[in-house]
């Protein structure tokens, strides 16, 4: 589960890291929900296949 925190976690780094190289402008808040929503549902699908 930590894992996949930790995968998702990595998405806003991104996204800042594009920010600041002005390359793209992505608001790394909307991504948020996201670092939230991935514990309930890794552990659903953990219990779902294992």
């Amino acid at each position: 589960m930590l894992q996949d925190f930790v995968a998702v976690g990595g998405l806003p780094i991104l996204v800042l890291g594009l920010s600041i190289a002005q390359i793209k402008h992505i608001s790394a808040v909307n991504l948020l929900p996201a670092l939230v929503l991935i514990w309930p549902s890794s552990w659903l699908f953990g219990q779902w296949i294992g």
